[in-house]
């Protein structure tokens, strides 16, 4: 009796394994297909009808992206939130670039809230998770370290997403 389990849980942990594995491949193809529509913007031969699937391609690309990371680390570290938040955030900078129309921005603003709720909150559960942990002040540095880095690359990819929608 006591192999069976065995057998079941190795199995229920290599199928745990291998559905994260692909949802992040799934992720991987949606962000690669927004992306790839961003350098050919005739592909759909309207060019607004391109940026429309490229756009949807990479938002669900990244909220699968952050929903997978969220269960390899088996608890709520933010990721999820940080991806939603940031789904959000282009969704709202594609209306706002796109269709610059007063009255659609009173409807984005709430688009808007969202996506910065979900982002500063997915980012300080991220903090937080790594901050909690009872380190050396020299790994908590390191730590500070790669937060100011990630935080730099983050902004860094807004200001390129800004950019290519200006």
């Amino acid at each position: 009796m006591n192999v069976i389990e065995n057998l079941q849980k190795e199995k229920s942990e290599k199928s745990r394994a291998e559905d994260i594995i692909e949802g992040i491949s799934l992720s991987i193809v949606f962000i690669g297909i927004g992306t790839a529509l961003y350098f050919v913007p005739t592909f759909f031969y309207f060019e607004i009808l391109t940026v429309i699937v490229g756009v949807v391609s990479l938002v669900v690309g990244i909220i699968i992206l952050s929903i997978e990371l969220s269960k390899m680390g088996g608890k709520n570290i933010g990721f999820d939130d940080l991806g939603l938040g940031l789904g959000f955030l282009i969704v709202w900078s594609f209306i706002y670039f796109y269709f610059p129309y007063t009255w659609l921005n009173f409807i984005s603003i709430f688009i808007l809230f969202f996506g910065m709720y979900g982002f500063v909150s997915g980012f300080l559960k991220l903090v937080y998770g790594f901050l909690k942990e009872n380190d050396s002040k020299s790994e908590i540095f390191v730590k500070i370290g790669l937060i100011i880095l990630q935080i730099v690359g983050f902004i860094s990819a807004v200001l390129t997403i800004v950019s290519a929608l200006n």
